[in-house]
């Protein structure tokens, strides 16, 4: 079982629990937290104090912070290791945007490869356009947070809004050219992974949106062969829901961009994604819901029920 994506095969479903947590690579580390690469002093708001060396921490008692590193970091890990995304010797472009999500993948993959005997390259890209506008000052902290990383940093811009000229959605249109960039330069530069920050709460919006106003059962899949199998896209995050991802951001200190894209609060995934808040407040199962029900069909209950049958004839 696992999540429909279009033209993909079902894989095993998204979920996890403590009894899968001992299969996982998770590992207690002392954090660095995040700080202004070269500076030797925190930069303001993000915190380079580590998980306390003594006391209740020695006796084998976690901090909050350490937990929170800790299962963020072993759902990372069993999402990698239940769906086999990296193996030795995989160059990885990573997609930062600036966000929670691309903040945390990026920091967890990074220092995931220092300590497990898997030999792979990390490399964070960050692809700009011309829909939404971000202060040079922006790009700096986000080169600076991956540099503190030991990450290499590529920035590409890329027209969008200028070219399209047939009137496309504006979120679709510049979704698909952003990800065309990601993959020119995979290909361009030798990298044959890209990963993405795509987590639990982006694949039970995404099965909404398709049900909805696509009329079809697809979402996203944790893996994704592309152009024959020479590029293959990863989404390490998929055991992780925004929640967990918007606290570990916070406890860390890490130096998340807002968004400045106009279409950010009404766009369909805005409306779906706020529909899903307010169905959670009554049911906090709802997600995990949403991923199973592909998988939990009666097909006894299910009769097309439509004017005119796909493909325009109705015989």
């Amino acid at each position: 079982m696992g999540v429909f994506c279009r033209g993909q095969k079902a894989v095993s479903p998204l979920r996890s629990g403590p009894d899968t947590f001992r299969q996982s690579d998770g590992h207690v580390e002392r954090s660095e937290g995040w700080f202004h690469s070269g500076s030797g002093h925190s930069r303001s708001g993000y915190s380079r104090s580590g998980t306390g060396g003594t006391g209740a921490a020695e006796a084998g008692i976690m901090s909050k912070r350490s937990k929170i590193e800790y299962f963020t970091a072993k759902k990372v890990g069993m999402a990698i290791n239940r769906y086999n995304m990296i193996s030795t010797g995989d160059r990885i472009l990573v997609g930062v945007s600036g966000g929670k999500d691309s903040l945390t993948l990026l920091r967890i993959l990074q220092r995931r490869r220092r300590r497990l005997p898997i030999d792979y390259t990390v490399r964070a890209i960050h692809v700009a356009t011309d829909y939404e506008e971000q202060p040079e000052v922006e790009r700096d902290r986000l080169r600076e947070y991956c540099e503190s990383l030991g990450c290499e940093y590529l920035f590409k811009e890329v027209a969008i809004a200028k070219k399209n000229k047939l009137g496309r959605e504006d979120c679709f249109w510049c979704s698909w050219n952003r990800r065309k960039a990601l993959f020119e330069t995979a290909a361009e530069t030798g990298y044959n992974k890209v990963a993405l920050g795509h987590h639990k709460d982006d694949i039970a919006e995404t099965i909404l949106m398709n049900m909805i106003w696509s009329g079809e059962l697809s979402g996203i899949n944790p893996v994704q062969s592309l152009f024959g199998g020479k590029v293959v896209l990863i989404r390490p995050l998929v055991f992780l829901e925004e929640k967990e991802i918007r606290r570990y951001v916070m406890e860390l200190g890490l130096p998340e961009i807002k968004s400045s894209c106009p279409r950010n609060y009404d766009s369909k995934r805005a409306l779906i994604r706020d529909m899903l808040a307010r169905l959670a407040k009554g049911n906090k199962d709802i997600k995990n819901n949403i991923l199973r029900a592909p998988y939990r069909i009666k097909a006894e209950y299910l009769t097309e029920i439509v004017e005119e049958a796909p493909g325009g004839d109705d015989k």
